[in-house]
């Protein structure tokens, strides 16, 4: 019988013997030892007689010639991990324990036998080996549901009870994928068991469930063969076998095995995770239909990615590694793409030489692999963009085939743009991510470009097809969405894509959206603008052409964090979403609802009242933002009802909280206090709860009560990568309190606040911004006043000019500035409007200024910053409009 080799770390020497407890030995006050059910290298095994529980356990000791504080670490996290995973197919750990010098746990005992025990080096009939398996993907598809990844799935810890039972066992090396913490440390050195690691295991690279669904696949391979697809007498051999050859084809060592069983084997052993079953359900799907699907969607990384990888492993390089290997007429090329600086690629081959840079591609991210019909193997795509913010129209970004050699375009294609359907932004648009995507399942990849606005929140997405050369927006949302996956959710065999990401509008709280990308038959090369379906919007409003013909659905879910690293995975025989988050995760049903919600209505019916919800809150804001709060607050009242309807939690909140502030701004003041208020202890939001009531009292002109509940909002903000930043709430608080005048209050406000966030670097700006808006002359230096967002630079500008700076710099710095922002359009207006004055074109200037007026005057009933700065564009239209009738009396006499 074949022995597996030892979890990596404890390849060491052993000690010559064992001591192991004899029968009958006591071990604390509650176990007696009645047998020695095996040792490890770590520890030993022994059932044992539970003196509280009247049962026999099994109990696990390290070896106290093991006792390293790795060893003790393992012991805790199996413990703790095997206490989250409650579920039958699953070992149960009841306790952990020291008596004396040794530290033990106690579990669920397996009256059987282990799956390496049964094998015994022969292999088992294909019915048997298919049964256990299943078994097998059930309990990982348990453990996965809860974010655990195993790591050490191998055939002695799958335990085979009376019955046909079968469970998964030992969690040592179990560790929560989405925690950060899946990597192996520095101490633990290389984790798993050699003959079962996947190859980014192998590697010390992130796992996920895709790495134990490879140990599964050599466990499967072994049913049906009676061995491992890789041998070695050394560990490194092993480890350069797994990342270079391709897994055998088990028909080899057993030909009886079914053609679709043999498929099914082979893609478990993909050495890119990509290339993978992404679920434990989406294989065992497979194994029901007796079937072997094609590859999932996935960002692809070519493969010999991790050969290469091997080659430089040691080095400890990081970076994206791609191969061109598979590319026709080139030599093999492994490369690896690294950020060159703040704005660029550069290109290293395995000895770490510079193959090339590009520094109009902003960084890896935003490079992909893609596979196009009629070519074998992928091309390198990326899309280009300079190192600035251009405009949506500027033909400078496009999508781009590199060639891998040199880095050359060898092909491009000008992307359209989105800018179009924001209308209150600058079209300042960075590109965000570039990911391929088989949307079709046809084996022919198409390309999705996020892009997002900078300094502020919202993004579109386009998709670019190789085959026709067009691209479309598909989504244009109030937030920063990214790509998350593309599955199949409404079963009509085409993918639908999956963009989650905080919706900004909709109080920061998750967005999630499901698009439908029809088929589009474009000739090769043609222009699409305007020929084109509208994209999908975020259900809060919509803008020019969008529209929501192609959304399944949205859903909306708790404050989200920013992040880059979310995920997604489905699984088709549960018909369940899993969001990855980091540090959490978020499960969803194919209708993008909440499992295990009792809710009576049909999922078409709760699917039809959100729609109506989502309906009622755009009509509701539009009514209240037009001066018709009463009829706004009517509608909004009717949106609760159909979000309770359709048994949607997190949008009936979202109504509640907009019915609240409607309230508010038609006068029904405490009742919409009331309403908002008992929210604040239910809602994991309330910040921003406290935030969005701040405002509306703000706008409803009581500065008094909106300055309060700024300054409780802000007391309340722990997470500061979730939800509105301490910044917005302090600018809310002084801009109230600016409007009231109380000048000392804007004061002590910025103290707290910057006690409270010593780390905080833009306190500065904000004093300027108090001394200037009451008149003093500020002796602020010009890099004080610098500030990444629109009001900080307009400030900055302003005291430029109070301070008598000379009008050239200060003229072109405006002029950018004008072109590149979003909130202060009318206030740089308003401030070129006096330049303008002191150039001596008065005419001119006081058309600017009459403008700004109109547009500050329309903004007050929508834009605290309307209110606050008020009096100065009132004040300024009022001076250069007499100073242009002292002018014209002059000029008559």
């Amino acid at each position: 019988m074949r022995e597996e080799t030892e979890t990596v770390p404890d390849l060491t020497p052993r000690a010559p013997a064992v001591l192991l407890f004899a029968p009958g030995t006591e071990v604390g006050k509650r176990y007696e030892i009645r047998s020695v059910l095996g040792t490890g290298g770590s520890a030993s095994v022994y059932a044992a007689w539970d003196r509280d529980l009247k049962r026999l356990v099994a109990l696990k000791a390290l070896r106290h010639d093991r006792m390293t504080e790795t060893a003790l670490k393992r012991f805790r996290r199996e413990v703790a991990v095997a206490r989250d995973a409650d579920s039958p197919r699953l070992v149960r750990v009841y306790d952990v324990g020291e008596a004396g010098e040794t530290v033990f746990l106690t579990m669920e005992l397996v009256e059987g036998e282990s799956l390496r025990q049964r094998l015994g080096g022969e292999p088992l009939g294909t019915s048997e080996a298919l049964r256990i398996a299943r078994e097998v993907l059930h309990a990982l598809g348990d453990l996965h549901r809860l974010g655990i990844v195993h790591r050490d799935v191998k055939p002695g810890n799958i335990l085979l009870g009376a019955g046909g039972l079968v469970k998964l066992a030992d969690f040592g090396l179990a560790r929560h994928w989405d925690g950060g913490d899946t990597r192996a440390t520095e101490t633990e050195g290389l984790v798993g068991t050699m003959e079962y690691l996947a190859p980014e295991q192998a590697l010390g690279r992130p796992v996920d469930a895709r790495t134990d669904l490879y140990a599964f696949g050599v466990v499967l391979y072994e049913l049906l063969s009676g061995k491992v697809p890789f041998t070695s007498e050394s560990v490194l051999g092993n480890v350069v076998a797994r990342l270079r050859e391709k897994a055998p084809d088990v028909r080899r060592a057993n030909p009886s095995v079914p053609a679709w069983l043999a498929g099914v084997v082979a893609r478990t052993l993909e050495r890119d995770p990509g290339d993978r079953y992404p679920t434990a359900g989406a294989l065992l799907a497979d194994l029901e239909a007796c079937r072997a699907t094609r590859v999932a969607w996935g960002r692809r990384r070519v493969r010999g990615a991790l050969a290469a990888a091997a080659l430089v492993v040691a080095a400890g390089l990081a970076g994206t590694f791609l191969s061109t290997r598979s590319l026709p007429g080139s030599r093999p090329v492994p490369l690896q793409l690294r950020a060159d600086g703040a704005w660029g690629v550069r290109a290293v081959d395995e000895s770490g030489k510079v193959l090339w840079t590009r520094s109009d591609v902003r960084d890896p991210t935003t490079i992909t692999t893609v596979r196009t019909e009629g070519r074998k193997g992928f091309r390198i795509a990326a899309v280009t963009q300079p190192n600035r913010l251009v405009p949506a129209d500027d033909d400078t970004r496009a999508i781009s085939f590199l060639d891998p050699s040199s880095g050359r375009s060898t092909e491009s294609h000008r992307l359209v743009g989105g800018a179009q359907f924001f209308n209150d932004f600058s079209d300042r648009f960075l590109v965000d991510g570039v990911t391929a995507v088989d949307i079709e399942g046809d084996g022919n990849d198409e390309v999705v470009a996020v892009f997002v606005h900078n300094p502020y929140f919202p993004s579109y997405a386009v998709l670019f097809e190789p085959r026709s050369g067009a691209s479309r927006v598909l989504l244009a949302s109030s937030g920063h969405a990214r790509l998350v996956g593309a599955f199949d959710l409404d079963g009509d065999g085409r993918r639908e894509l999956v963009f989650d990401g905080p919706n900004n509008r909709m109080g920061w709280m998750s967005g999630v959206a499901a698009i439908r990308v029809p088929p589009l038959v474009v000739p090769y090369g043609a222009r699409t603008d305007g020929s084109l379906p509208g994209p999908v919007s975020s259900p809060d409003t919509l803008r020019g052409q969008a529209s929501t013909a192609n959304l399944l659905w949205y859903a909306l879910g708790p404050t989200a964090r920013h992040r880059t690293d979310e995920r997604a995975s489905f699984d088709p025989v549960s018909r369940l979403l899993t969001l990855f988050v980091n540090p959490s995760r978020r499960v969803l049903t194919a209708d993008g609802f909440a499992p295990g919600e009792t809710v009576s209505a049909t999922a078409p019916e709760r699917q039809a009242a959100r729609n109506r919800a989502y309906a009622l809150l755009r009509d509701a804001g539009q009514r209240d933002e037009t001066g018709f709060a009463a009829d706004g607050l009517a509608l909004a009242r009717q949106a609760v009802t159909e979000a309770v309807a359709a048994g949607d939690e997190p949008l009936t909140e979202w109504s509640r909280r907009v019915a609240g502030r409607i309230a508010i701004l038609a006068g029904r003041a405490s009742e919409g206090e009331k309403e908002l208020s008992a929210l604040l202890s239910t809602s994991e939001a309330a910040p921003d709860i406290a935030y969005e009531m701040a405002r509306a009292f703000h706008l409803a002109g009581d500065t008094g009560r909106a300055a309060r509940w700024y300054g409780w909002g802000l007391s309340r903000v722990r997470d500061q990568g979730a939800g509105r930043t301490p910044y917005q709430f302090l600018e809310g608080q002084l801009f109230a309190l600016v409007e009231e005048s109380s000048w000392a209050e804007a004061e002590q406000a910025l103290d707290r606040f910057e006690a409270a966030f010593p780390l905080a670097r833009q306190t500065p700006v904000y004093r300027g911004f108090l001394r200037w808006r009451r008149g003093e002359r500020t002796d602020l230096l010009p890099n004080e006043t610098r500030s990444g967002d629109d009001f900080g630079k307009y400030w900055a500008l302003e005291i430029r000019l109070a301070s008598g700076e000379p009008l050239e710099a200060l003229t072109r710095d405006l002029a950018a500035e004008r072109a590149a922002a979003s909130d202060t359009r009318a206030l740089l207006l308003s401030l070129s409007s006096e330049v303008e004055a002191r150039r001596g074109n008065l005419e001119s200037a006081l058309a600017q200024a009459m403008a700004a007026w109109s547009e500050v005057r329309g903004a007050q009933r929508r834009h605290p910053w309307a209110r606050a700065h008020a009096p100065i564009i009132a004040g300024r239209l009022a001076r250069l409009s007499g100073k242009a009738v002292g002018e014209r009396k002059a000029s008559a006499k």
